[in-house]
């Protein structure tokens, strides 16, 4: 025997057209004035963080810095964009991590930043260290020869050269927030 209309499943009662369907879109972050500032200052040790996640998504936290992430043994992708980091300090190497974005924040250098081994995406559009003359050649310096793209563009191979001429020195400076310059120096001033 059938089941009575009222019995049925709302299941078998709903419309599967296609036409009916609505694509998700996410919604876009609320627009912040250049000026604003947190109240208070917020980690990402103060956000709940499952542990083994191949995609961690931090963005639009009002975080100001990355220390208490730790090393994620699992993550291959880090959504850190829309936040307030003027820095990278407590950045850890990430075993796995292949794409790191952090476009519009706040960074005014790569202080912080460890070598990535296998990250070969970056994105840091939108930060004032993007806007700096040899921004993509300090980039590389930071996070190591692995990368393949910044803001979704191929490195070009003058920029790999400008990297590697500016050497392992220039590099580690790049890491304690020193910002490159065409200016020659010499040995003494390394010191």
């Amino acid at each position: 025997a059938a089941a009575p209309a009222s019995a049925r499943s709302v299941r078998e009662t709903r419309s599967a057209s296609p036409s009916v369907r609505r694509e998700y879109k996410a919604p876009s972050p609320r627009q912040r004035p250049d000026n604003f500032v947190p109240k208070r200052r917020k980690t990402v040790g103060d956000v709940r963080v499952s542990v083994g996640l191949q995609t961690l998504s931090l963005s639009n936290q009002y975080i100001t810095s990355v220390e208490g992430l730790g090393v994620q043994g699992g993550m291959k992708t880090l959504y850190l964009q829309n936040n307030f980091l003027k820095h990278l300090e407590g950045f850890e190497p990430q075993p796995h991590l292949t794409e790191l974005h952090l476009e519009g924040n706040k960074l005014e250098s790569f202080r912080g930043m460890a070598l990535q081994q296998h990250l070969e995406r970056i994105w840091v559009k939108g930060n004032p260290v993007s806007r700096h003359e040899y921004a993509k050649a300090m980039c590389l310096m930071a996070v190591g020869n692995a990368l393949l793209r910044i803001d979704d563009e191929g490195i070009e191979p003058e920029v790999r050269e400008q990297a590697f001429r500016f050497g392992p020195r220039a590099a580690e400076a790049v890491r304690e927030g020193w910002l490159v310059d065409s200016i020659q120096r010499s040995e003494a001033e390394w010191d």
